[in-house]
């Protein structure tokens, strides 16, 4: 799936997105450094101040 359907599906689906990242930033360490894999569009890292990620051309 591109990112850009991606996003869209969670546009559409605002709550979900809201839910997930709430979910994962549960999971995140306090303070710590890390990396998103599979980063897309950043919607995910961007407000989860993730600095890095990886991302398939």
């Amino acid at each position: 799936m591109s990112a850009l359907r991606h996003d869209g599906w969670f546009e559409r689906h605002r709550f979900v997105y809201e839910s997930e990242l709430l979910a994962v930033k549960e999971q995140l360490p306090e303070g710590g450094k890390g990396s998103e894999i599979g980063v897309g569009s950043g919607r995910f890292a961007a407000p989860l101040n993730i600095k890095q990620g990886l991302s398939h051309p």
